[in-house]
């Protein structure tokens, strides 16, 4: 496994100036076209060398953040220091997609920080960069894939010079407190960037993502109303981004909201077992075995729905009987397969197709000076295993295609199907 080497310390000294001078130009309150002190004043009250304010202030003018007038000193970049191209350039910054020589997309998933425990394509990283695509074909811009897998390769393609050649970014960011600095370094000079899906809480950056609390608040209703009280949460506490901090407190705010007491015991992550994969058994074993055990679990991705799932078939759990499954889950399924649980579909297209609109509206300076937090309506799909094969089966009856109807009939089902 070939990794990224990590930066240097020289290098990382660097870096942490430059976030610095960002960080003394907005407590400043300086505005585009404001003067900063010169490198002697900010060696003195940053209390580091002049050689490196002179090397991160280089990166800032190069990047745009900063703009050095001959004989004048050096000022705060402009709103419009980036749009560089007559047709304007978005740049797709997501995990494992690649673009070959005739602008084709699909994806690469060769390295994850644990081996995923199902090799398959990334569907929600898919639909949200087609919805880029699709909002901006007819508009005469132009896109171009910047791919991550690992957190040094998304530093390496943003913030050391993949953004210099764009005009603006749809970002799915991985979430590292290491990086938000200088996605902010980027943001406050002006640059148009737009997070999807998830985002820095804390910086002032544009977003589009769904409406996690409400959606999950929705699905533990559904829950709840078929008579479950006793539903834990399975989540990955590994990596705490904005889309499950935000779908734990739906989950919390559906059980107050019921009268239902928040039990931390049935808060569980996963674990690594076999393979060096990760599961789920541990965690489902203790929810069952609980003098109370839960009748229900929510996960908060498709990875963690999709462990558990599998988890409780190896420990031979009868689905929908001794226990329902419900979760967020954006993987292709396809119409004919009825799913053995309750999915929270979000609008990925959507997701990308707004992201693009509003990275453009920056570009142009048509969008609002404030930032803008924009959150999308996800699906709710109750599981319904003997309904859609029976819709399935009719519709296939209709058309008069009775061998692919006779093939669904014979797929053995569950022992109960009571969603």
């Amino acid at each position: 496994m070939n990794k990224k080497p990590i930066p240097e310390i020289r290098t990382m000294a660097v870096e942490k100036v430059r976030a610095l001078i960002v960080n003394y130009i907005h407590e400043s309150n300086l505005e585009p076209g404001d003067k900063i002190p010169a490198e002697r004043v900010l060696s003195s009250r940053i209390k580091v060398s002049r050689t490196t304010i002179a090397k991160a202030m280089a990166e800032l003018i190069e990047n745009g953040t900063l703009v050095r007038k001959e004989r004048s000193g050096t000022y705060v970049g402009g709103l419009n220091t980036y749009h560089k191209h007559d047709r304007p350039t978005i740049a797709v910054v997501m995990p494992w997609l690649k673009q070959d020589a005739n602008g084709s997309i699909n994806f690469d998933i060769s390295q994850t920080k644990v081996p995923r425990r199902f090799p398959r394509q990334d569907v929600m990283t898919m639909r949200v960069a087609l919805g880029v695509l699709g909002f901006t074909q007819e508009r005469d811009c132009k896109v171009v894939v910047k791919s991550y897998d690992w957190l040094h390769t998304e530093y390496e393609n943003i913030i050391n010079g993949s953004f210099r050649e764009v005009d603006g970014m749809v970002v799915i960011p991985e979430y590292s407190p290491s990086h938000s600095p200088h996605y902010e370094a980027m943001a406050e000079s002006g640059f148009p960037l737009v997070f999807a899906d998830h985002y820095y809480p804390e910086a002032k950056i544009d977003s589009v993502s769904t409406d996690n609390v409400s959606a999950a608040r929705q699905a533990i209703e559904y829950l709840i109303s078929k008579g479950h009280r006793r539903i834990a949460y399975f989540t990955d506490f590994v990596c705490v981004v904005s889309s499950t901090v935000d779908r734990e407190q739906g989950y919390r705010e559906a059980l107050e909201n019921a009268g239902i007491e928040y039990d931390e015991d049935i808060v569980r992550s996963q674990e690594i077992m076999r393979n060096n994969a990760w599961s789920y058994e541990l965690a489902l074993s203790h929810c069952l075995n609980l003098k109370d055990p839960v009748t229900a679990i929510f996960c908060s991705t498709d990875e963690t729905l999709l462990t558990a799932y599998q988890s409780a078939l190896k420990l031979g759990i009868e689905i929908n009987k001794t226990l329902e499954i419900a979760g967020f889950y954006d993987e292709y399924m396809p119409n004919m397969m009825a799913a053995p649980f309750t999915r929270v579909v979000q609008d990925t297209y959507g997701m990308g197709m707004t992201a693009a609109r509003l990275v453009l509206e920056r570009i142009s300076n048509k969008a609002p000076s404030e930032i803008q937090r924009i959150t999308l309506p996800a699906t709710l799909m109750p599981c319904a295993y003997d309904t859609e094969i029976s819709n399935w089966n009719e519709d296939q009856a209709s058309l008069g295609n009775t061998g692919a109807a006779s093939m669904i009939d014979g797929i053995s089902t569950p022992g109960s199907s009571t969603c």
